[in-house]
């Protein structure tokens, strides 16, 4: 039996435990810290992940993986009894696969680390122009100096090869021949460098992985695929390495071979939009993906299709202000700039929903520039992969993947449900298990959906339950089978229910087991969620409906892998259904089946209320915050939002009926 542990340092921090080359553990620190996107790991979640697998000393944990956010290092503030350090010897089978370029002493690689970004950001305090989102997801900094700080050099330097680097136009790349990085030898020495994570006094032997081949690995090894095209893309657009961006890979059994480094810029671009319309800088991509049906993708240009090198080709700056000076050109043009955007009630002008517009457009042609790219390598080397995967926070943007499941000519296609950098952990953990060491052997099985609840799980006794209540708060102790029907009856009577199941589910979306769900039908119900969660109105809410009914009730994509976890989209066929129907008709469906647990059961008795097994599912948090793990939060959450109905796993908290 060997145990890796997967660490990922950078924002979106997590711990993973993979067993034999199957995960078997994973938390994210946010959920337990409450601060969203919580950069660097603490010992409270290290210890979290190894009780949920069941590892009572460090002694038992056999190699350790650890990435980070590209170019950072990492704090070890809150890991009393943890040291990481580099080093230049490691234990076989991995001691004689380092390249050359490494071998040199630990003192030297300092040089090659990355400027330390806690000097950048906490010794300039002030100065907060390019910090803030760090100062938001690091919110130790207000206690700490930068002396007392301990920190590990980030090391983002790996291998190299001719064909990397300079930037190639994609519209090139069938020109290329890739045959020579098509062997073991180069993922398998040149993204990882040695190192040793010294933990209560115990040395486990690891490597750092590479940023982007840890994306890649989290989708291909939970995929199922043996044979498969991996292309990632994040918010990332530096030039730090030649892959800091993201890349394209190819997967072939237990290996993960970088190809080429697509030098995309659309990731970092579509962040950078999302703040020049005005929202916020957390969280602006996602908003920006809800903003753009309000608009037309008037100023969308095939020019600025690609990475750096081809817009070159049309004498083009690859800079995000290059793509804003040409939307604000034609919006003068067009006359849309302070212009009424046409839906009542929208905070914003014409100009910036078609700007939104436009650029969503441009996201998903580059994305199906790259992955068109990434075939025709393979092809010219005689390989044709048996489907797709995506990853990289990037790949959240439904949409996106919905045209990529029509366009993108492969499928079966797989994107994993925290592909954004909270899956580092899993994808580092499962690298150096089945690609690394080689310990697990044949194809992998695909992820099912009991595998995204992974998450710690905690009950409350009904004694202890009740002492939290304050008057007017009522607790009624149900069977699961009863609690599901009384939420049914709950939902039919219009009211909006928290549903709080057993371990949570991985990523950014409740997917069932931390969920706010409410009746789809009547449009003020889609006022009444947001308002609850104090959330802008002006963005979609997303359905769930049973799998088998799906296409009753919508036009599904082609792409069913993605569906059980609110990965696409898909057009609303049911005029009822006005509570989760976007301005463009569409909605972001999640397909349910038996293995999303008691939400299945929900839906089957409001189907035999209502007749439709639709309703809208949403995260239980409020703004700016991770969703609730424990169930302290959850019924925080239902005090102070006026939420009318919490099911505790199968409690039922709810609240006195008003007389008169």
């Amino acid at each position: 039996m060997t145990i890796v542990m997967g660490m990922h340092m950078g924002h979106d921090a997590s711990v993973a435990i993979v067993r034999d080359g199957h995960l078997v553990a994973f938390a994210q620190r946010e959920r337990l810290s409450r601060i969203k996107h919580a950069y660097g790991l603490d010992r409270a979640t290290l210890n979290h992940v190894l009780d949920q697998a069941g590892i009572c000393s460090a002694q038992e944990i056999d190699w350790v993986a650890v990435t980070s956010t590209q170019g950072s290092d990492i704090p070890f503030c809150h890991l009393s009894g943890v040291e990481l350090n580099y080093t230049i010897k490691s234990p076989p089978p991995l001691g004689q696969r380092y390249p050359n370029w490494l071998n040199r002493s630990s003192e030297e690689i300092l040089t090659l680390c990355s400027p330390s970004m806690f000097q950048r950001v906490l010794g300039h305090p002030r100065d907060l122009s390019t910090s803030n989102k760090f100062l938001h997801f690091f919110a130790e900094y207000r206690d700490l100096s930068l002396d007392a700080l301990r920190r590990f050099p980030w090391l983002d330097r790996h291998g190299t090869h001719p064909l990397w680097e300079r930037t190639k136009a994609l519209v090139d790349w069938g020109e290329l021949d890739i045959r020579s990085l098509m062997s073991d030898s180069v993922p398998a020495s040149a993204f990882q460098y040695p190192v040793i994570l010294t933990m209560d006094g115990h040395n486990i032997p690891g490597i750092r992985l590479d940023h982007h081949l840890g994306h890649a690995a989290s989708s291909y090894y939970r995929s199922g695929l043996n044979n498969a095209l991996v292309v990632t893309v994040d918010g990332y657009g530096g030039l730090r390495t030649p892959f800091a961006a993201g890349g394209v890979y190819w997967g072939a059994g237990n290996h993960l071979f970088p190809l080429m480094p697509h030098g995309l810029m659309h990731g970092d671009w579509f962040d950078a939009v999302g703040e020049h319309v005005g929202l916020d800088a957390i969280g602006a991509s996602g908003k920006l993906m809800g903003l753009a049906p309000y608009g037309a993708p008037d100023y969308f240009d095939k020019r600025f299709v690609g990475n750096r090198a081809d817009l070159k080709i049309h004498k083009l700056e690859g800079t995000v202000d290059t793509w804003l000076e040409h939307c604000r050109r034609q919006g003068h043009l067009s006359n849309d700039i302070g212009a009424d955007s046409g839906h009542f009630g929208l905070p914003f002008d014409r100009y910036q929903v078609n700007v939104a517009a436009s650029t969503q457009a441009l996201f998903e042609a580059c994305w199906l520039l790259a992955i068109q790219a990434g075939q025709v390598l393979l092809k010219n080397a005689g390989v044709q992969p048996s489907g797709l995967c995506l990853s990289g926070g990037a790949a959240l943007n439904c949409p996106c993947n919905s045209r990529i499941a029509r366009e993108g000519g492969l499928n079966p296609m797989f994107i994993e449900p925290n592909c954004d950098d909270s899956g580092q952990s899993i994808g580092a953990a499962l690298w150096l298990a089945r690609s690394g060491l080689e310990d697990y052997f044949g194809r992998g099985e695909p992820m099912s959906v009991q595998g995204v609840f992974t998450g710690p799980s905690k009950n409350l006794e009904i004694d202890e339950l009740r002492s939290m209540l304050p008057p007017g708060v009522t607790l009624e102790a149900l069977s699961l089978d009863t609690a599901t029907q009384n939420a049914a009856r709950d939902l039919e009577a219009g009211r909006i229910v928290g549903w709080f199941q057993g371990g949570s589910e991985m990523g950014p979306r409740a997917l069932g087991h931390r969920s706010l769900l409410a009746a789809p039908f009547d449009r003020t119900m889609h006022y009444r969620v947001n308002a609850l969660k104090n959330r802008e109105q002006w963005r979609p809410l997303a359905p769930v409906v049973l799998a088998p009914k799906l296409e009753k009730f919508f036009d599904p994509p082609p792409a069913e892998r993605l569906l059980p976890f609110m990965l696409a989209t898909a057009t609303v066929r049911d005029q009822r259904l006005t509570a989760i129907t976007h301005v463009d008709g569409s909605s972001r469906v999640q397909a349910v089946t038996p293995d999303h647990g008691s939400l299945f059961h929900i839906l089957k008795a409001f189907e035999a209320l209502t007749g439709v097994p639709v309703l809208i599912n949403t995260s239980m948090n409020g703004p700016g915050e991770p969703i609730v793990e424990r169930p302290e939060e959850a019924l925080q959450f239902f005090l102070r939002s006026g939420l009318e109905a919490l099911y505790l796993d199968g409690v039922r908290i709810g609240r006195k009926e008003k007389n008169g």
